[in-house]
């Protein structure tokens, strides 16, 4: 995990998020930093619906235009983004490795060419998916 042109040059691939899950969970349980989970921070955008759609019910969803409820990292661990945040430099595709987690940033460094090296602040941003019968964040 140390030598960063190893990890450059490697990714887990799979067809479905529940094998990727499985793949990354024996991965980083091999690191021996310790875990760190944050959670989503689900609500209704619309206040009649809240009363329909409780919060447990949102964390459990799984649209595939938001991430999952529960991420778990670790400093040392890879990981892609899978969105566009400031392109060309952090767009869907980039690979980094983290450096620091806080509450609401994740400091990393870039593995991907050609802004390889350089650290970066990854800020927890809100999330409207549009696919879904009711608006929530």
């Amino acid at each position: 995990m140390q030598n960063i042109q190893w990890l450059q040059e490697r990714a887990i691939l799979t067809p479905l998020n529940e094998k990727f899950k499985e793949i990354n969970f024996t991965v980083q349980e091999k690191v021996p930093t310790a875990a760190r989970t944050s959670y989503s921070i689900d609500k209704c955008l619309n206040d009649e619906e809240a009363t329909s759609y409780p919060m447990e019910l949102l964390n459990s969803l799984n649209p595939s235009c938001i991430p999952l409820h529960r991420l778990v990292l670790k400093v040392g661990c890879s990981f892609m983004l899978l969105r566009n945040l400031d392109p060309p430099k952090l767009c869907n595709g980039s690979r980094l490795i983290v450096k620091s987690i806080d509450a609401h940033i994740i400091e990393a460094t870039i593995l991907t060419l050609p802004f390889h090296g350089e650290h970066v602040l990854i800020l927890r941003i809100p999330l409207n998916p549009t696919d879904l019968p009711f608006s929530f964040q």
